[in-house]
């Protein structure tokens, strides 16, 4: 599996001012997608990234020595949050955003596709009218610090075929083809209420 622990590094960056004396901790684990780490303050997802496992355990070791004075509670039961599917038990979680004005709106716009849909890279640029900013949207699209929950996995290219993945077109197909099987069940976090943004940068 890829891990690309420079995003990594960069997107916890993002909110190292904010979380300062804040409840936070993480809970990481396999799914059905493969090994995830994320990060929460609260009850509120901050990110959630894919990473091999090699990497994962040098991942966990960075961040509670950098955050140790913040980290509330470590390591908590995995089942009070996801099952091996990524769904979010606590249906009051919200996505707290650290972004540019216009990546948040691309990421509004992801959360906005319905689960089990696709659509392209220049259909989602002309539903936030960037109809000619297709590569711009990409962009943003690449730096969604949220995996899964916000679904850039669901943008592929024009011609259907699956398009690049930050953590892996494996992982990106395996994602689709769950969804495409459990089309007719509703996601939990499935419209841009769901988003709680904090702050630009």
């Amino acid at each position: 599996m890829y891990s690309d622990t420079d995003f990594i590094y960069k997107s916890i960056h993002n909110f190292a001012d904010y979380i300062k004396n804040k409840n936070i901790f993480y809970v990481s684990g396999n799914s059905n997608f493969g090994y995830y780490f994320c990060i929460f303050e609260n009850e509120n997802i901050l990110n959630l990234f894919f990473i091999n496992e090699k990497d994962l355990a040098k991942i966990i070791s960075d961040f509670e020595l950098k955050f140790n004075n913040s980290l509330s509670f470590l390591k908590r039961d995995i089942n009070l949050f996801f099952d091996m599917n990524l769904e979010i038990k606590n249906k009051n979680t919200k996505f707290i955003l650290f972004g540019t004005n216009f990546q948040l709106k691309v990421w509004r716009a992801l959360v906005n596709i319905s689960f089990g849909e696709k659509i392209s890279y220049s259909v989602l640029s002309e539903s936030i009218n960037k109809a000619k900013s297709s590569r711009a949207v990409a962009n943003a699209i690449g730096k969604n610090p949220i995996s899964y929950f916000m679904p850039c996995h669901r943008i592929v290219r024009k011609d259907g075929s699956l398009g690049g993945y930050r953590w892996g077109i494996h992982i990106k197909k395996r994602m689709l083809d769950f969804e495409q099987s459990k089309a007719a069940l509703s996601f939990p976090l499935g419209s841009s209420d769901s988003l709680h943004i904090k702050s630009d940068f």
